[in-house]
């Protein structure tokens, strides 16, 4: 889990990760994912691929359900 500072819009501004702070630079790309809606227990995602300071670009999801943000792993 990483913890998100969250923009006006409810994107991601700044991100927490291991105890550092990267502020988000530029959102690349936004899709979400809704999944096994049939279950107690559906799976529903909103992705951001984001670029962060140092250029680094990491791709984090927010659990729509719960609201935690997550990083993704490769």
């Amino acid at each position: 889990m990483v913890q998100v500072e969250e923009n006006d819009d409810h994107g991601p501004f700044s991100i927490v990760s291991r105890s550092q702070e990267a502020r988000v630079t530029s959102i690349v790309d936004v899709w979400e994912i809704v999944d096994e809606w049939w279950r107690a227990s559906p799976i529903a995602r909103r992705y951001y691929k984001v670029t962060v300071e140092g250029d680094t670009t990491i791709t984090i999801f927010r659990d729509l359900a719960s609201g935690a943000w997550y990083r993704q792993r490769v």
